[in-house]
């Protein structure tokens, strides 16, 4: 009971300043971690790199072994009695840490699900389950909930947008980009249908004012922030038949003034039929449009 008693206490002082950018289970697990695995915790904390992302890439044998290795240094810091149960509880919460022995490996498409259910495996919340408090560049689960509840209202949405444009993160980006990447965890059902023709046209108006270089400074396979605003417009025109997507694009095309992405957009789709550099046309089914 005193053990209970005093995980409660810790919760209460750690737990409210961030119950809306994590996950509450995995919080208060790694919060008992360390409460009464002080060692754990530490080198926990200091590795996110080693815990956090997606485990399909461990797959090359030597760099399991590796991750294995410094794994086992670190069970063996706690009581042998502990031990058995750290590892099955941090392999539930990592999955870097679970397929380093034997678990399941889970790829990259895991990570848009990890960071919209607020999980410690997500490189994008790590940081907040031991700092107890939002960082400057960090993305809140209410900045994302803000632009979801004005999604409807083009002009809201885009002032919202252009904002983040204008903040510049420590590392050089801007927050707009992250902005971007995070949207995408929401296209499939949180974005109301009925809110995708404004979002389209927000794009398509002041789409070109977000194309900002520092976006780009990841390196050789780093992407624009005219491929992550693609994604999001095919990832939501999906959602709706074909004869809506013509009149959505139409009346966007119509409305809009952003020249880089509208041109963009309609290379995509002009390569979906083989065109524009692509000589092998897309599937039918997986055409934006149809021919006719």
């Amino acid at each position: 009971p005193r053990d209970v008693v005093r995980l409660i206490n810790v919760l209460r002082a750690t737990y409210p300043s961030v119950k809306d950018e994590v996950n509450p289970v995995d919080f208060i697990s790694i919060e008992a971690i360390r409460v009464f695995m002080p060692k754990l915790y530490d080198e926990i904390r200091s590795n996110q790199d080693l815990l956090a992302g997606a485990s399909a890439e461990s797959g090359r044998e030597n760099t399991t072994k590796q991750r294995k290795t410094v794994f086992e240094t670190w069970l063996e810091l706690l009581p042998e009695g502990d031990r058995d149960s750290a590892k099955n509880l941090l392999s539930l919460f990592f999955p870097r840490f679970g397929s380093a022995f034997g678990g399941a490996r889970y790829g990259n498409e895991w990570l848009s699900s990890w960071r919209r259910q607020l999980r410690a495996c997500s490189p994008d919340k790590f940081p907040i389950f031991f700092r107890f408090a939002l960082g400057s560049d960090s993305i809140s689960k209410a900045e994302i909930n803000a632009l979801l509840e004005v999604a409807g209202d083009s002009k809201a949405f885009g002032e919202l947008l252009l904002k983040y444009a204008g903040q510049i993160r420590s590392d050089g980006s801007s927050r707009v980009r992250a902005i971007l990447e995070y949207l995408q965890d929401y296209t499939t059902k949180d974005i109301h249908a009925e809110d995708i023709p404004a979002i389209v046209n927000t794009f398509f108006d002041i789409g070109d004012r977000l194309l900002l270089k520092c976006d780009e400074r990841g390196g050789l396979f780093d992407i624009g922030n005219e491929i992550r605003i693609s994604w999001l417009i095919y990832q939501l025109l999906r959602r709706v038949d074909e004869t809506t997507r013509f009149e959505i694009i139409s009346s966007a095309i119509d409305g809009g003034s952003a020249i880089a992405i509208i041109t963009h957009e309609a290379v995509i789709w002009g390569q979906e039929h083989g065109k524009f550099g692509n000589e092998e046309p897309n599937p039918v089914e997986d055409r934006t449009f149809t021919a006719t």
